[in-house]
């Protein structure tokens, strides 16, 4: 979305639905932090620095002191979720959910889950 010209907020429709502010915040900031590991990264972000990002993303969102502690928890919540419903989906609907979770989905998610454990510490510091 744009004002004035400007970028002011992205909307992703892939993942809309009923959820709660933070919910938001975390989804998108595994995108665009990118709380992934570097080897499954956009090569634009391959170098990014996740932790710095992370802040500037939740600086920009307004997020207080207590939604800031919960960031890292929720994300590795998320992770969960997602590897537990991809996993579910392509076994029960198959389709282009049998062809992403063979294609790697379910590893994706789990290195993304060891990069966040990894370097929860320096992404807490930057949240702090």
């Amino acid at each position: 979305m744009f004002r004035d010209g400007v970028p002011v907020a992205l909307i992703d429709f892939d993942l809309a639905r009923p959820t709660t502010r933070l919910y938001d915040v975390v989804t998108a900031a595994r995108h665009w932090a990118p709380l992934a590991d570097p080897a499954d990264r956009d090569t634009v972000l391959y170098d990014a620095d996740a932790g710095w990002r992370l802040r500037l993303f939740c600086d920009a969102y307004g997020l207080g002191r207590d939604d800031r502690r919960n960031v890292l928890p929720l994300a590795r919540a998320r992770f969960e979720r997602s590897y537990a419903a991809m996993r579910r989906r392509a076994e029960r609907l198959g389709g282009g959910w049998a062809r992403m979770w063979d294609g790697g989905a379910g590893e994706r998610i789990r290195r993304a889950q060891d990069w966040l454990d990894l370097h929860w510490e320096d992404l807490d510091a930057h949240l702090a």
